[in-house]
C-alpha cells in the first residue's frame, strides 16, 4: 500500500515507509510591480570595464599585503562609480580583515 500526499488538487504517491516531502512555495504578487522590475535591474549592474580593472589590481595589491594600496584603489572606484555593490563590498571586506569593525 502506498502513502498518499495531496498538493494542490495533484496526489502524489510515496512506497510505504520513505518520507515524501511536499514544496509548495506560494507565487505571490510583489507589492508593487515597480519594486519587483528595480530589484530585478540592479542585479544586473555590472561595473565598466576600466572599473573592472581597478577593482582587480584593489584584489591583486590585497594579496600581496599592499593592504593601503587596495583601500586607496577601491575608494578611487567608489569615487568615479558610487552607485555599484562590488567595491563596496571589496572595502568592506578589507576592512574587516584589518580589524576595522567600524568601517567595515
Amino acid at each position: 500500500s502506498a502513502s498518499k500526499i495531496r498538493r494542490s488538487k495533484k496526489i502524489i504517491t510515496a512506497p510505504k515507509g520513505n518520507i515524501a516531502v511536499a514544496s509548495y512555495t506560494p507565487q505571490s504578487s510583489p507589492a508593487s510591480p515597480f519594486k519587483r522590475e528595480n530589484a530585478t535591474a540592479r542585479v544586473l549592474k555590472r561595473l565598466r570595464s576600466n572599473l573592472l580593472g581597478l577593482m582587480g589590481e584593489a584584489n591583486l595589491r590585497y594579496a600581496r599585503n599592499e593592504k593601503q594600496d587596495a583601500i586607496n584603489l577601491c575608494m578611487e572606484v567608489i569615487r568615479q562609480a558610487p552607485n555599484y555593490a562590488e567595491p563596496f563590498q571589496a572595502l568592506s571586506m578589507f576592512y574587516k580583515d584589518l580589524g576595522d569593525y567600524e568601517k567595515s
